[in-house]
């Protein structure tokens, strides 16, 4: 069914490949697509950007302690997070996915970057 989706963040002539995890909150991120989302750095450790509306966090964890490569939903701030470091365990962080390829181009956007993401047939 899911267990093999994936998902591809382009900008700046990049691809960065996200294999998906399968849950509620990954499922209807996915059922979303294609966005084209703003991402801005966030404590010189992850890029996020902030959703029209919030995912589902229906049978999601209290909260996640997510490493470099996650792609994540901060379900308090209703944003995404692409992680570029490890960071402490987060309430209401609830990981989406973990990036296959690619990863080493999340920490070099600068500024605020537009960020197109697809689901891959």
């Amino acid at each position: 069914m899911m267990q093999d989706t994936r998902i591809k963040l382009e900008f700046n002539s990049h691809t960065v490949i996200v294999k998906m995890y399968d849950h509620p909150a990954s499922r209807d991120f996915i059922e979303r697509l294609p966005l084209s989302l703003p991402f801005k750095d966030y404590a010189n450790n992850e890029k996020i950007s902030v959703l029209e509306e919030p995912l589902t966090v229906k049978d999601a964890p209290s909260g996640s302690k997510p490493s470099a490569g996650d792609l994540a939903y901060f379900s308090p701030w209703g944003n995404l997070a692409l992680f570029y470091g490890d960071y402490d365990f987060s309430p209401g962080l609830i990981l989406l996915g973990k990036i296959e390829e690619g990863a080493a181009h999340i920490q070099d956007m600068k500024e605020e970057t537009i960020v197109r993401i697809e689901k891959m047939d």
